[in-house]
């Protein structure tokens, strides 16, 4: 009997796990309810044309002295950043009719919109970053989520902690996401592949008022701030 060489024993296997591989439908609309993803390099998720995603930025100016900002070696952030300041780009679906389906059961959290309660079956609480205090260049633009954006900035966020996080959910996957991680793994999302992400924003040195409080995604806080995401590719294109 002729053995086939390794890669190509490989390829041969994988080509037919993916054939058995059967999917449920894709939703095409995302779940009710008003609130917010992290955008992605690659643009905020579509949808079935009912509604828009309404986009927003808010740059933090963040430790200045012997900055310190660090990331994963993976990230997949749309905008600036570096050592001494991050952007933060939102996608805001600030709408609540859109659907009739509710978001499923599982560990994720998604932002809060703007002046709108979480939607149902989520806890909120909120992040406090204490960003530079000298020549501090802070500043926000378009749809960002709930929360106070001065020289500081607070972000408000919707978490789901009832359900499994390895227990997948179906949600839109036309394209790749980010959820917010909440809990010790990212939650499984039907037909999509997951990859942790991270951000740990360098926070003022001085007299340092970073807090937290209620219900919030996967995080370290002290003087800084790491913060976890989940993101989404799909699994077949």
């Amino acid at each position: 009997m002729k053995l086939l060489p390794a890669f190509a024993a490989a390829v041969l296997l994988s080509g037919i796990a993916s054939a058995q591989i059967t999917l449920p439908p894709s939703p095409t609309t995302w779940p009710k309810g008003a609130y917010g993803l992290p955008k992605t390099d690659g643009g905020c998720p579509e949808d079935d044309g009912t509604y828009n995603w309404d986009e927003g930025i808010r740059f933090q100016d963040t430790e200045d002295t012997s900055p310190s900002n660090e990331w994963s070696s993976i990230l997949h952030f749309p905008g600036q950043y570096g050592k001494n300041n991050v952007e933060q780009h939102f996608c805001m679906k600030q709408v609540s009719d859109t659907s009739d389906e509710s978001w499923p059961l599982g560990q994720y959290c998604l932002f809060r919109a703007n002046n709108q309660v979480c939607p149902t079956g989520f806890l909120d609480g909120w992040i406090h970053w204490d960003d530079e205090d000298s020549f501090n260049s802070n500043y926000h633009s378009g749809a960002v989520p709930h929360g106070t954006y001065g020289k500081d900035t607070t972000i408000w966020y919707c978490c789901k902690t009832t359900g499994f996080a390895n227990a997948a959910i179906d949600l839109p996957r036309s394209k790749a996401f980010y959820l917010l991680k909440h809990g010790a793994i990212c939650q499984k999302v039907t037909g999509m592949i997951a990859t942790e992400e991270w951000f740990k924003y360098d926070c003022e040195d001085s007299f340092n008022k970073n807090e937290y409080a209620g219900t919030i995604p996967t995080s370290d806080i002290g003087k800084d701030i790491k913060l976890y995401y989940c993101y989404y590719q799909p699994m077949f294109y």
